[in-house]
């Protein structure tokens, strides 16, 4: 992105809130050259994570503010305008995102400092843009990327290069040989599982851009079936399940409307027998699904709601569309039964 890094992250090395920091141009602003304070947090960012501990966001953005900006700036970087960037891998929970406005307005100075937010689908898209070419995948996996992004927007694309890209991370010539030891297995298997999720956010981001999100859900869905054996794994398998509920919720918000309408569903297939009917009851029941087992292990209210909504819209798509009640497929029977 044509920044240059003046701090890397350090273990043991108090650094006053701030991860990392670098020079150069702010490319959502018209390129101008400034410096910038990465504060690195892991995972979503809650309300335990906001002001439960030392470590927590607002005491490190206070660091900044009150230590790092007035005592380890270069002379020759005070003048520039500074951004301060909270940066996860996941996103600001709706507990705190009030927290996060009040802060940043307060202690924002127009010119001098402004604050940013770069969760899970900001960087999806920047690595997208500027890291994909770079060694992030191994050769043959950066390939079947590109071709996968390239025609996310084709509603007759089967995803195949994205199959392949699934199966030269995880099973692919780059797992480590069998006579290795255990140690170095497992690490292995978290680094791939973790790269999996990752391409499985840049599909996601991409897809919403085409507004085409059915082929990032099916590569959700594969994510999840293909991840599940890697037992070693089973913590970065639960953030790939997390990955796949916030493409399987963007699907359902968008085909929820369609619900209500009578015949909402004809014309999204190239004849009456392609209806895609079965095949949205069947995405919405396994999301239904997956919403009842999250209430029951969770019991929070809002996920009983979601399996109502979701149920609610399910009898209307039955209703609201003829073909639902005359299958014609063997496979229709799969849909009905979910």
């Amino acid at each position: 992105m044509g920044m240059e890094p003046l701090s890397k992250p350090q273990k043991g090395v108090r650094q006053y809130g701030v991860d990392v920091a670098a020079v150069g141009p702010d490319l959502a602003d018209q390129g101008i050259r400034k410096l910038f304070l990465f504060v690195i947090k892991p995972g979503d960012i809650g309300r335990n994570d906001w002001d439960g501990n030392p470590q927590a966001v607002r005491p490190s953005l206070c660091e900044v503010l009150e230590v790092y900006l007035r005592t380890h700036v270069r002379q020759e970087h005070k003048a520039l305008p500074k951004e301060i960037v909270l940066c996860c891998g996941g996103d600001l929970k709706q507990d705190v995102q009030m927290s996060w406005a009040q802060f940043t307005r307060k202690r924002s100075k127009r010119g001098k400092v402004h604050f940013e937010f770069w969760g899970a689908n900001k960087l999806a898209m920047l690595i997208g843009e500027h890291l994909l070419d770079e060694f992030l995948f191994p050769e043959t996996a950066r390939k079947r990327m590109r071709k996968t992004l390239a025609l996310l927007g084709d509603p007759d694309y089967d995803l195949r290069d994205f199959h392949d890209l699934v199966e030269e991370i995880l099973f692919g010539t780059e797992r480590p040989p069998e006579n290795c030891g255990d140690a170095v297995k497992v690490k292995e298997e978290f680094k791939a599982v973790r790269l999996f999720n990752l391409s499985l956010s840049i599909v996601f981001h991409w897809a919403k851009d085409a507004d085409n999100l059915k082929p990032a859900y099916l590569a959700a869905e594969r994510a999840l079936l293909r991840t599940r054996s890697h037992s070693k794994a089973l913590g970065e398998f639960a953030r790939i399940h997390e990955t796949y509920r916030k493409v399987a919720t963007a699907y359902f918000g968008k085909v929820q409307p369609y619900c209500y309408v009578r015949d909402g569903f004809f014309g999204y297939g190239g004849d009456e027998i392609e209806y895609p009917t079965f095949e949205v009851i069947g995405i919405l029941s396994v999301l239904g699904m997956d919403q009842v087992y999250s209430y029951l292990t969770t019991r929070k209210d809002g996920e009983l709601e979601n399996v109502r909504s979701i149920a609610d819209a399910l009898v209307n798509l039955i209703r609201n569309n003829p073909p639902a009640r005359s299958p014609r497929y063997d496979g229709h029977a799969i849909d009905i039964g979910l």
